[in-house]
């Protein structure tokens, strides 16, 4: 068939080759920017949030201008739900209890690097560290 269309099978192989090339640089780049993307969607400490959201792990809750910040944005960004939020703050207790992480945040954690952020839990529930062993209040 290649060669009903004039093309030699060299001639094409070479540019079946060159396309291949491309593409693989392409997927490469795409790579790198879907990476880029999923590392500065949030910040280290609305990852936090969401981290502990998923693991099952008790969430203690203490109101504060920060966490309504960082819940707002979660919310924003469809990584929790919009309900869970009154009640949370008139329980004031543990946030596992009112907010759940949505599909998409389960997917977003999902597709981050795993060497990203490594949580270190501290023996203090409201203290956490993060990779560079800093301590982070949440």
């Amino acid at each position: 068939m290649i060669r009903a269309l004039g093309f030699s099978e060299t001639r094409a192989s070479i540019q079946i080759r060159a396309v291949q090339e491309e593409q693989g640089c392409q997927a490469a780049d795409l790579q790198t920017i879907l990476r880029f993307l999923l590392q500065n969607f949030i910040s280290g400490y609305e990852l936090i949030h969401l981290k502990k959201l998923a693991s099952g792990e008790p969430f203690p809750f203490i109101r504060s201008d920060p966490f309504a910040q960082k819940r707002r944005k979660l919310l924003s960004l469809g990584l929790i739900p919009n309900k869970g939020i009154r009640s949370l703050f008139s329980a004031g207790d543990d946030v596992r209890n009112h907010l759940l992480i949505t599909d998409r945040g389960k997917w977003y954690l999902a597709h981050l690097a795993p060497q990203l952020f490594v949580d270190i839990p501290s023996p203090h529930p409201y203290l956490w560290y993060d990779s560079a062993k800093r301590r982070i209040a949440v």
